[in-house]
Protein backbone atom coordinates (compact mmCIF):
# COMPACT_ATOMS: atom_id res chain seq x y z
CA UNK A 1 0.00 0.00 0.00
CA UNK A 2 1.61 3.43 -1.10
CA UNK A 3 2.46 5.55 2.40
CA UNK A 4 0.49 8.51 2.25
CA UNK A 5 2.06 11.35 4.03
CA UNK A 6 -0.31 13.37 6.83
CA UNK A 7 -0.08 17.23 6.45
CA UNK A 8 -0.28 18.73 10.51
CA UNK A 9 -3.21 22.05 10.11
CA UNK A 10 -0.97 24.82 10.44
CA UNK A 11 0.61 23.85 7.75
CA UNK A 12 -2.90 23.69 5.54
CA UNK A 13 -3.74 26.58 6.85
CA UNK A 14 -0.76 28.10 5.58
CA UNK A 15 -1.17 26.64 2.99
CA UNK A 16 -4.95 27.99 1.93
CA UNK A 17 -3.61 31.84 2.79
CA UNK A 18 -0.85 31.25 0.26
CA UNK A 19 -3.52 30.12 -2.00
CA UNK A 20 -5.95 33.19 -1.62
CA UNK A 21 -3.00 35.40 -1.75
CA UNK A 22 -1.89 34.14 -5.16
CA UNK A 23 -5.63 33.55 -5.97
CA UNK A 24 -5.99 37.82 -5.54
CA UNK A 25 -3.16 38.87 -7.17
CA UNK A 26 -4.37 39.99 -10.50
CA UNK A 27 -6.83 42.18 -8.28
CA UNK A 28 -3.55 43.72 -6.19
CA UNK A 29 -1.55 44.10 -9.06
CA UNK A 30 -3.97 46.31 -11.50
CA UNK A 31 -3.94 49.93 -10.21
CA UNK A 32 -6.45 52.55 -11.35
CA UNK A 33 -4.62 54.82 -13.73
CA UNK A 34 -1.88 52.22 -14.43
CA UNK A 35 -1.91 49.91 -17.67
CA UNK A 36 -3.55 46.36 -17.03
CA UNK A 37 -0.45 43.83 -15.88
CA UNK A 38 -0.20 41.38 -18.45
CA UNK A 39 -2.14 37.92 -18.60
CA UNK A 40 0.59 35.31 -16.96
CA UNK A 41 0.22 31.14 -17.66
CA UNK A 42 -2.20 29.61 -15.20
CA UNK A 43 -4.78 32.46 -15.79
CA UNK A 44 -7.80 32.59 -17.49
CA UNK A 45 -8.43 36.30 -19.05
CA UNK A 46 -11.94 37.00 -21.05
CA UNK A 47 -11.68 40.41 -22.26
CA UNK A 48 -14.69 42.24 -23.81
CA UNK A 49 -13.46 44.74 -26.39
CA UNK A 50 -15.60 47.52 -26.61
CA UNK A 51 -15.31 49.48 -30.23
CA UNK A 52 -18.90 50.78 -29.83
CA UNK A 53 -20.11 48.24 -32.58
CA UNK A 54 -21.25 45.45 -31.13
CA UNK A 55 -19.85 42.44 -29.44
CA UNK A 56 -16.34 40.79 -29.71
CA UNK A 57 -14.48 38.66 -26.77
CA UNK A 58 -11.10 37.47 -26.67
CA UNK A 59 -10.28 34.65 -24.26
CA UNK A 60 -6.96 33.69 -23.45
CA UNK A 61 -6.79 30.19 -21.97
CA UNK A 62 -4.32 29.07 -19.14
CA UNK A 63 -1.92 27.72 -21.20
CA UNK A 64 -1.92 30.63 -23.88
CA UNK A 65 -4.10 29.22 -25.84
CA UNK A 66 -6.46 32.19 -27.71
CA UNK A 67 -9.80 32.42 -28.99
CA UNK A 68 -11.90 35.53 -30.32
CA UNK A 69 -15.53 34.99 -30.45
CA UNK A 70 -17.09 37.54 -33.02
CA UNK A 71 -16.17 40.61 -34.38
CA UNK A 72 -18.09 43.73 -33.53
CA UNK A 73 -17.92 45.45 -37.04
CA UNK A 74 -21.58 47.68 -37.76
CA UNK A 75 -21.12 50.26 -39.74
CA UNK A 76 -23.82 52.33 -39.53
CA UNK A 77 -24.18 55.94 -39.79
CA UNK A 78 -26.68 58.00 -38.17
CA UNK A 79 -28.76 58.23 -41.10
CA UNK A 80 -29.03 54.37 -41.48
CA UNK A 81 -29.42 53.87 -37.27
CA UNK A 82 -30.19 56.72 -35.23
CA UNK A 83 -29.86 54.93 -32.23
CA UNK A 84 -26.24 53.64 -32.81
CA UNK A 85 -23.42 54.51 -30.29
CA UNK A 86 -20.38 56.33 -32.07
CA UNK A 87 -17.41 54.29 -32.87
CA UNK A 88 -14.06 53.54 -29.97
CA UNK A 89 -11.86 54.98 -29.85
CA UNK A 90 -13.18 56.76 -32.67
CA UNK A 91 -14.06 55.99 -36.40
CA UNK A 92 -10.36 56.79 -37.98
CA UNK A 93 -10.33 52.59 -38.20
CA UNK A 94 -12.69 49.86 -39.03
CA UNK A 95 -13.86 47.63 -35.93
CA UNK A 96 -12.36 44.68 -37.01
CA UNK A 97 -8.82 47.27 -37.45
CA UNK A 98 -9.33 48.00 -33.56
CA UNK A 99 -9.96 44.60 -32.83
CA UNK A 100 -6.84 43.32 -34.63
CA UNK A 101 -4.90 45.87 -32.68
CA UNK A 102 -6.19 45.24 -29.05
CA UNK A 103 -5.54 41.54 -29.49
CA UNK A 104 -2.20 42.39 -30.89
CA UNK A 105 -1.59 43.75 -27.30
CA UNK A 106 -2.67 40.85 -25.79
CA UNK A 107 -0.12 38.67 -28.19
CA UNK A 108 2.79 39.65 -26.31
CA UNK A 109 1.73 38.84 -23.20
CA UNK A 110 1.31 35.40 -24.02
CA UNK A 111 4.36 35.41 -27.04
CA UNK A 112 1.92 33.25 -28.99
CA UNK A 113 1.52 35.11 -32.71
CA UNK A 114 -1.80 33.10 -33.42
CA UNK A 115 -5.38 33.14 -33.06
CA UNK A 116 -6.04 29.92 -32.26
CA UNK A 117 -9.64 30.39 -32.92
CA UNK A 118 -12.13 32.76 -34.20
CA UNK A 119 -15.90 31.80 -33.90
CA UNK A 120 -18.70 33.61 -35.10
CA UNK A 121 -22.05 33.00 -33.08
CA UNK A 122 -24.12 34.44 -36.05
CA UNK A 123 -23.81 36.30 -39.33
CA UNK A 124 -25.46 39.58 -37.97
CA UNK A 125 -23.05 42.89 -38.52
CA UNK A 126 -22.42 43.82 -34.82
CA UNK A 127 -20.93 39.91 -34.33
CA UNK A 128 -18.83 39.60 -37.71
CA UNK A 129 -19.23 43.06 -39.64
CA UNK A 130 -21.26 44.37 -42.56
CA UNK A 131 -19.86 45.05 -45.93
CA UNK A 132 -21.25 48.57 -47.28
CA UNK A 133 -20.20 50.09 -50.52
CA UNK A 134 -18.25 52.75 -48.46
CA UNK A 135 -15.82 50.54 -47.06
CA UNK A 136 -12.84 49.26 -49.01
CA UNK A 137 -11.58 46.20 -51.24
CA UNK A 138 -9.18 44.10 -48.89
CA UNK A 139 -5.37 44.12 -49.85
CA UNK A 140 -5.62 40.56 -49.60
CA UNK A 141 -8.39 39.72 -52.84
CA UNK A 142 -11.63 40.46 -54.03
CA UNK A 143 -13.36 41.50 -50.75
CA UNK A 144 -14.32 44.07 -48.89
CA UNK A 145 -12.78 44.77 -45.56
CA UNK A 146 -15.24 44.10 -43.14
CA UNK A 147 -14.78 43.16 -39.19
CA UNK A 148 -14.72 39.59 -39.87
CA UNK A 149 -12.22 39.94 -42.95
CA UNK A 150 -9.88 42.08 -41.21
CA UNK A 151 -9.25 39.69 -38.60
CA UNK A 152 -8.69 37.06 -40.82
CA UNK A 153 -6.80 38.65 -43.26
CA UNK A 154 -4.41 40.65 -40.25
CA UNK A 155 -3.54 37.31 -38.38
CA UNK A 156 -3.02 33.93 -38.30
CA UNK A 157 -5.72 32.16 -37.82
CA UNK A 158 -5.60 28.33 -36.63
CA UNK A 159 -9.30 26.86 -37.00
CA UNK A 160 -12.66 29.24 -38.02
CA UNK A 161 -15.65 28.16 -36.64
CA UNK A 162 -19.10 29.12 -37.46
CA UNK A 163 -22.80 28.01 -37.28
CA UNK A 164 -23.58 27.33 -40.94
CA UNK A 165 -20.28 25.70 -42.45
CA UNK A 166 -20.30 24.11 -45.30
CA UNK A 167 -23.56 24.74 -46.97
CA UNK A 168 -24.88 27.49 -45.51
CA UNK A 169 -28.59 26.47 -46.03
CA UNK A 170 -29.86 26.50 -43.14
CA UNK A 171 -33.01 27.59 -42.33
CA UNK A 172 -32.42 28.90 -45.92
CA UNK A 173 -30.29 29.14 -48.22
CA UNK A 174 -27.73 32.26 -46.80
CA UNK A 175 -25.05 32.59 -49.39
CA UNK A 176 -26.74 35.47 -51.64
CA UNK A 177 -26.49 37.61 -48.59
CA UNK A 178 -23.81 40.23 -49.18
CA UNK A 179 -21.75 39.85 -46.19
CA UNK A 180 -22.17 36.18 -45.77
CA UNK A 181 -21.01 36.13 -49.72
CA UNK A 182 -18.27 38.69 -48.82
CA UNK A 183 -17.22 36.52 -45.89
CA UNK A 184 -17.26 33.13 -47.55
CA UNK A 185 -15.41 34.29 -50.31
CA UNK A 186 -12.27 36.08 -48.50
CA UNK A 187 -12.54 32.57 -45.70
CA UNK A 188 -12.73 29.67 -48.71
CA UNK A 189 -9.37 31.86 -50.36
CA UNK A 190 -7.36 31.78 -46.53
CA UNK A 191 -8.19 28.13 -46.52
CA UNK A 192 -7.00 27.37 -50.01
CA UNK A 193 -3.89 29.49 -49.53
CA UNK A 194 -2.96 28.87 -46.01
CA UNK A 195 -3.04 26.97 -43.12
CA UNK A 196 -6.78 27.93 -42.04
CA UNK A 197 -9.14 25.09 -40.96
CA UNK A 198 -12.59 26.11 -41.08
CA UNK A 199 -15.30 24.16 -39.28
CA UNK A 200 -19.38 23.50 -38.36
CA UNK A 201 -19.81 24.36 -34.13
CA UNK A 202 -20.49 21.10 -32.76
CA UNK A 203 -23.46 21.26 -29.43
CA UNK A 204 -22.27 19.21 -27.17
CA UNK A 205 -18.69 18.60 -28.16
CA UNK A 206 -15.74 19.94 -25.28
CA UNK A 207 -13.01 19.28 -27.65
CA UNK A 208 -13.73 21.87 -30.56
CA UNK A 209 -12.27 24.60 -28.75
CA UNK A 210 -9.69 22.57 -26.52
CA UNK A 211 -5.84 23.78 -25.08
CA UNK A 212 -3.00 23.27 -27.87
CA UNK A 213 -0.23 23.68 -25.69
CA UNK A 214 -0.07 22.76 -22.52
CA UNK A 215 -3.37 21.08 -21.42
CA UNK A 216 -2.51 18.41 -19.21
CA UNK A 217 -1.49 20.95 -16.70
CA UNK A 218 -5.10 22.59 -16.50
CA UNK A 219 -7.26 19.47 -16.47
CA UNK A 220 -9.35 21.82 -14.95
CA UNK A 221 -10.18 23.97 -17.81
CA UNK A 222 -12.61 22.82 -20.73
CA UNK A 223 -15.41 24.58 -23.07
CA UNK A 224 -18.26 22.79 -24.27
CA UNK A 225 -20.55 23.54 -26.69
CA UNK A 226 -23.79 24.34 -25.76
CA UNK A 227 -26.37 24.79 -28.39
CA UNK A 228 -26.33 25.84 -32.48
CA UNK A 229 -29.69 26.10 -34.57
CA UNK A 230 -31.61 24.64 -32.31
CA UNK A 231 -29.76 22.02 -31.67
CA UNK A 232 -29.32 22.07 -27.49
CA UNK A 233 -27.21 19.35 -25.45
CA UNK A 234 -28.57 17.16 -23.23
CA UNK A 235 -25.84 16.65 -20.65
CA UNK A 236 -25.15 13.31 -21.92
CA UNK A 237 -21.90 12.62 -23.70
CA UNK A 238 -22.53 14.39 -27.55
CA UNK A 239 -26.82 13.77 -26.99
CA UNK A 240 -28.43 16.84 -28.48
CA UNK A 241 -32.32 17.43 -28.80
CA UNK A 242 -33.56 19.92 -31.10
CA UNK A 243 -35.71 22.67 -29.94
CA UNK A 244 -36.90 23.99 -33.34
CA UNK A 245 -39.86 21.92 -35.61
CA UNK A 246 -38.97 20.34 -38.24
CA UNK A 247 -37.38 22.49 -41.42
CA UNK A 248 -40.28 21.68 -43.57
CA UNK A 249 -42.71 23.13 -41.22
CA UNK A 250 -41.12 26.78 -41.72
CA UNK A 251 -42.54 29.68 -43.60
CA UNK A 252 -42.54 29.85 -47.04
CA UNK A 253 -42.52 26.01 -47.51
CA UNK A 254 -46.58 26.23 -47.83
CA UNK A 255 -49.86 27.59 -46.47
CA UNK A 256 -50.03 27.46 -42.75
CA UNK A 257 -46.68 26.85 -42.02
CA UNK A 258 -44.41 28.42 -38.77
CA UNK A 259 -42.28 31.13 -39.49
CA UNK A 260 -38.48 30.48 -39.80
CA UNK A 261 -36.47 30.99 -36.59
CA UNK A 262 -34.59 33.91 -37.06
CA UNK A 263 -30.66 34.42 -36.99
CA UNK A 264 -30.35 35.38 -33.35
CA UNK A 265 -32.06 31.98 -31.99
CA UNK A 266 -29.40 30.09 -34.07
CA UNK A 267 -26.61 31.66 -32.43
CA UNK A 268 -23.84 28.87 -31.41
CA UNK A 269 -23.52 29.22 -27.33
CA UNK A 270 -20.84 27.80 -24.62
CA UNK A 271 -19.78 27.29 -21.41
CA UNK A 272 -16.25 27.81 -20.42
CA UNK A 273 -15.23 26.20 -16.97
CA UNK A 274 -12.13 26.19 -15.24
CA UNK A 275 -12.12 24.57 -11.46
CA UNK A 276 -15.07 26.24 -9.93
CA UNK A 277 -15.81 28.90 -11.97
CA UNK A 278 -18.18 28.98 -15.09
CA UNK A 279 -18.89 31.51 -17.58
CA UNK A 280 -21.50 31.63 -19.94
CA UNK A 281 -21.78 33.25 -23.64
CA UNK A 282 -25.19 32.70 -25.97
CA UNK A 283 -24.40 35.03 -28.52
CA UNK A 284 -28.25 36.89 -29.39
CA UNK A 285 -29.82 33.87 -27.72
CA UNK A 286 -33.09 34.97 -26.94
CA UNK A 287 -36.96 34.17 -26.89
CA UNK A 288 -38.53 36.69 -29.18
CA UNK A 289 -41.81 35.60 -30.59
CA UNK A 290 -42.45 32.68 -27.95
CA UNK A 291 -45.53 34.15 -27.12
CA UNK A 292 -46.78 32.96 -30.20
CA UNK A 293 -44.74 29.52 -30.59
CA UNK A 294 -43.23 28.06 -27.83
CA UNK A 295 -39.78 26.71 -29.52
CA UNK A 296 -38.95 30.41 -30.16
CA UNK A 297 -37.82 30.57 -26.49
CA UNK A 298 -34.56 29.07 -27.04
CA UNK A 299 -33.21 30.43 -23.61
CA UNK A 300 -34.95 27.62 -21.30
CA UNK A 301 -33.55 24.60 -22.68
CA UNK A 302 -30.07 25.95 -23.06
CA UNK A 303 -30.19 27.24 -18.66
CA UNK A 304 -31.13 23.92 -17.86
CA UNK A 305 -28.08 22.63 -20.03
CA UNK A 306 -25.89 25.14 -18.54
CA UNK A 307 -26.44 25.19 -14.87
CA UNK A 308 -25.37 28.18 -12.18
CA UNK A 309 -22.72 30.57 -13.47
CA UNK A 310 -19.91 32.71 -11.81
CA UNK A 311 -20.00 35.32 -14.83
CA UNK A 312 -23.00 35.78 -17.61
CA UNK A 313 -22.72 37.52 -20.33
CA UNK A 314 -26.18 38.75 -21.11
CA UNK A 315 -27.81 37.51 -24.15
CA UNK A 316 -28.75 39.74 -26.97
CA UNK A 317 -27.21 43.14 -25.55
CA UNK A 318 -29.59 43.12 -22.64
CA UNK A 319 -32.36 43.54 -25.10
CA UNK A 320 -35.77 42.85 -23.71
CA UNK A 321 -36.77 40.12 -25.96
CA UNK A 322 -33.63 38.11 -24.47
CA UNK A 323 -32.40 37.15 -20.78
CA UNK A 324 -35.83 35.63 -19.53
CA UNK A 325 -36.74 35.20 -15.70
CA UNK A 326 -35.77 31.04 -16.15
CA UNK A 327 -32.68 31.71 -17.87
CA UNK A 328 -31.56 34.11 -14.80
CA UNK A 329 -32.87 32.35 -12.50
CA UNK A 330 -30.98 28.94 -13.16
CA UNK A 331 -27.46 30.70 -14.33
CA UNK A 332 -27.81 32.75 -11.07
CA UNK A 333 -24.36 34.86 -12.13
CA UNK A 334 -22.88 36.72 -9.64
CA UNK A 335 -22.05 39.35 -12.54
CA UNK A 336 -23.53 40.32 -15.65
CA UNK A 337 -21.62 41.79 -18.84
CA UNK A 338 -23.45 43.65 -20.84
CA UNK A 339 -22.24 44.74 -24.48
CA UNK A 340 -24.05 47.74 -25.59
CA UNK A 341 -23.59 49.01 -28.61
CA UNK A 342 -27.24 51.08 -29.51
CA UNK A 343 -28.58 53.43 -27.07
CA UNK A 344 -31.75 51.56 -26.74
CA UNK A 345 -29.36 48.62 -24.75
CA UNK A 346 -30.52 47.21 -22.15
CA UNK A 347 -34.06 47.43 -22.57
CA UNK A 348 -36.81 46.65 -20.69
CA UNK A 349 -35.19 48.13 -17.39
CA UNK A 350 -32.19 45.77 -15.26
CA UNK A 351 -34.38 45.16 -12.48
CA UNK A 352 -34.49 41.67 -13.77
CA UNK A 353 -30.84 40.93 -13.36
CA UNK A 354 -30.82 42.74 -10.03
CA UNK A 355 -33.97 40.63 -8.44
CA UNK A 356 -33.88 38.28 -5.41
CA UNK A 357 -34.07 35.04 -7.42
CA UNK A 358 -30.34 35.90 -9.40
CA UNK A 359 -28.01 35.04 -7.04
CA UNK A 360 -29.74 36.58 -4.04
CA UNK A 361 -30.40 39.71 -5.73
CA UNK A 362 -26.96 40.03 -5.40
CA UNK A 363 -25.36 39.58 -9.16
CA UNK A 364 -23.05 42.84 -10.02
CA UNK A 365 -23.85 44.45 -13.83
CA UNK A 366 -21.29 45.70 -15.90
CA UNK A 367 -21.50 47.71 -19.38
CA UNK A 368 -19.39 48.43 -22.09
CA UNK A 369 -21.26 51.37 -23.07
CA UNK A 370 -24.17 53.19 -21.06
CA UNK A 371 -25.94 56.37 -22.52
CA UNK A 372 -26.95 59.13 -20.28
CA UNK A 373 -30.57 59.15 -21.54
CA UNK A 374 -30.86 55.43 -20.69
CA UNK A 375 -29.07 55.59 -17.56
CA UNK A 376 -31.76 57.89 -16.53
CA UNK A 377 -34.58 55.14 -17.48
CA UNK A 378 -32.91 53.09 -14.43
CA UNK A 379 -33.31 55.50 -11.88
CA UNK A 380 -32.11 53.51 -8.06
CA UNK A 381 -31.22 50.32 -9.89
CA UNK A 382 -28.13 51.84 -11.18
CA UNK A 383 -26.41 51.47 -7.59
CA UNK A 384 -25.61 47.87 -9.05
CA UNK A 385 -23.72 49.16 -12.10
CA UNK A 386 -20.31 48.76 -11.44
CA UNK A 387 -19.29 49.91 -14.78
CA UNK A 388 -20.46 51.98 -17.35
CA UNK A 389 -18.07 52.49 -19.82
CA UNK A 390 -14.96 50.49 -21.43
CA UNK A 391 -13.64 47.54 -22.01
CA UNK A 392 -13.74 44.67 -19.78
CA UNK A 393 -11.78 41.94 -18.47
CA UNK A 394 -12.64 39.06 -16.57
CA UNK A 395 -9.20 37.35 -14.85
CA UNK A 396 -9.56 34.09 -13.38
CA UNK A 397 -6.68 33.27 -10.64
CA UNK A 398 -4.90 29.54 -11.39
CA UNK A 399 -7.28 27.06 -10.38
CA UNK A 400 -10.52 29.07 -10.58
CA UNK A 401 -11.12 29.30 -7.32
CA UNK A 402 -11.62 33.50 -7.47
CA UNK A 403 -11.72 36.18 -10.33
CA UNK A 404 -11.73 40.01 -10.75
CA UNK A 405 -13.09 42.22 -13.39
CA UNK A 406 -11.17 45.08 -14.46
CA UNK A 407 -12.49 47.91 -16.76
CA UNK A 408 -10.19 49.38 -19.07
CA UNK A 409 -10.36 52.78 -21.02
CA UNK A 410 -11.37 52.80 -24.14
CA UNK A 411 -11.01 56.28 -25.38
CA UNK A 412 -7.44 55.73 -26.74
CA UNK A 413 -5.72 52.16 -26.51
CA UNK A 414 -3.53 52.86 -23.40
CA UNK A 415 -5.32 49.55 -21.62
CA UNK A 416 -4.94 52.21 -18.35
CA UNK A 417 -7.42 50.32 -15.73
CA UNK A 418 -10.28 52.71 -14.89
CA UNK A 419 -11.89 50.33 -12.05
CA UNK A 420 -11.06 46.92 -10.26
CA UNK A 421 -13.57 44.70 -9.03
CA UNK A 422 -13.46 41.78 -6.33
CA UNK A 423 -12.13 39.25 -5.81
CA UNK A 424 -15.46 37.00 -6.58
CA UNK A 425 -15.32 33.62 -4.79
CA UNK A 426 -16.85 31.00 -7.97
CA UNK A 427 -18.88 28.85 -6.10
Amino acid sequence: MKHIKTISLPVLIVAALILNINSAYALKKAKVGKAVPAWKEGYLDIHFINTGTGESTFIIMPDGTQMLVDMAGAVLTPEEDPMWIKPLPNDSRRPGEWINRYVARCMKWTKNEKIDYVSITHTHGDHMGNCPDRLPKSPKGNWKAMSVTDVLDGNKVGKLVDRAYPDYGYPNDMRENIPIANYLKCAKWHVATGSLKMEKFVPGSDKQFAMLYDAESYPEFSIRNIAVNGQVWTGQGLETKCAFPDQSEFEGRGKGKEPSPAENILSSVFKLSYGKFDYYAGGDASHNGAEYFDWKDVETPIADAVGCVEVMKANHHGSKDANNDYILRTLSPQTVIINVWRNVQPTGGIRKYLGPDVNDGKADLFMTNLLPETEESFGDDMSRVLSKQGHIVVRVAPGGDSYSIIVLRDSDESMKVTGVYGPYYSR
